[in-house]
């Protein structure tokens, strides 16, 4: 978790399988939308796995999509050696 100015970003969250049903995640990330959801804004840095997708939705966060730009390494190669 980073805390900013405004708002909080989400770098992760690990689950141990022994306390998956104590739902940790959910807990930590609800007392957090609580003490500080009227003053800083939460981006949860998502993910496109389906799983991740809904349990962000599941605390009213918003899909916003992003371009992806690939290249391979043998492209990139082939283009910085042609100049």
């Amino acid at each position: 978790m980073i805390e900013e100015e405004t708002n909080f970003s989400l770098l992760g969250l690990i689950n141990d399988e022994r306390f998956r049903d104590d739902n940790g995640a959910s807990f930590l990330i609800d007392r957090i939308l609580k003490e500080h959801i009227s003053e800083k804004s939460f981006s949860f840095m998502g993910g496109n796995i389906r799983g991740i997708e809904v349990f962000f939705k599941s605390f009213g966060s918003q899909l916003q999509e992003y371009a992806v730009i690939e290249n391979s390494v043998k492209d990139l190669m082939a283009h910085f050696f042609k100049k």
